[in-house]
């Protein structure tokens, strides 16, 4: 990425505490979060994505690549791409089970009172 700091500015805006949506699919992982190559120890992910979904917690982050991550207790990364590199069909579909946020949050608001 040339300019991090602007793409953070843009997910701000886009992503905020009101309007958090319940998923959001990008191309790129969070820099740091199943972004590896497997070549090298190098990670290929975005750090402008981290600081507004560890702030806002949509309940999934879904990028290409393969496999599934707890950030938080919000929030799970899964790299659901079903094929490799060479586009050949070698991994099992990821299913995901979704609470809509404004239910997730009415019923905290049940077991809080």
């Amino acid at each position: 990425m040339t300019n991090e700091t602007g793409l953070e500015e843009v997910y701000r805006k886009q992503i905020t505490r009101e309007e958090t949506p319940d998923i959001i699919v990008t191309h790129s992982p969070l820099k740091g979060f199943l972004d590896s190559t497997g070549v090298t120890e190098s990670h290929l992910g975005c750090n402008a994505l981290l600081a507004p979904i560890s702030l806002y917690a949509p309940q999934y982050v879904i990028h290409g690549g393969y496999g599934k991550h707890k950030l938080n207790k919000q929030t799970t990364l899964i790299n659901a791409a079903i094929c490799n590199e060479a586009y050949d069909p070698v991994n099992k579909p990821i299913v995901i089970e979704v609470i809509k946020n404004k239910d997730l949050k009415k019923e905290n608001k049940k077991l809080r009172e």
